[in-house]
């Protein structure tokens, strides 16, 4: 039985500002974004998160990626993947679908 290939968005590799909590979470943690497309992230952390993760996030991009404007923007993602950290300094790698997003002006993040 033959697949049918679902075509996946251009990923951009750029390292831009960005932070993200869970549910109910109030601290908001700092993130090195790998790269980024109109449809997820990959981003590192110094934490270990759970595939199937639900968590919100802020991201800034200085350019048009896809149909993502530039600009900051809120999220809500779902991890998709997550990868060991090679080296404490690296962190764990982290890929996340986006679930919705929107515009962001809030002050908090």
């Amino acid at each position: 039985m033959a697949r049918t290939r679902v075509p996946c968005s251009a990923r951009f590799a750029l390292a831009v500002p960005g932070c993200y909590r869970l549910p109910r979470g109030s601290q908001w943690r700092d993130v090195r974004v790998v790269n980024l497309s109109d449809s997820g992230v990959l981003f590192r952390t110094p934490e270990h998160l759970a595939r199937g993760a639900l968590f919100e996030m802020i991201v800034e991009t200085p350019m048009q990626l896809g149909n993502l404007a530039p600009g900051r923007f809120r999220c809500l993602a779902r991890i998709t993947r997550t990868e060991p950290a090679l080296t404490s300094d690296d962190g764990h790698g982290v890929a996340a679908e986006f679930v919705e997003f929107r515009p962001d002006d809030s002050s908090d993040g």
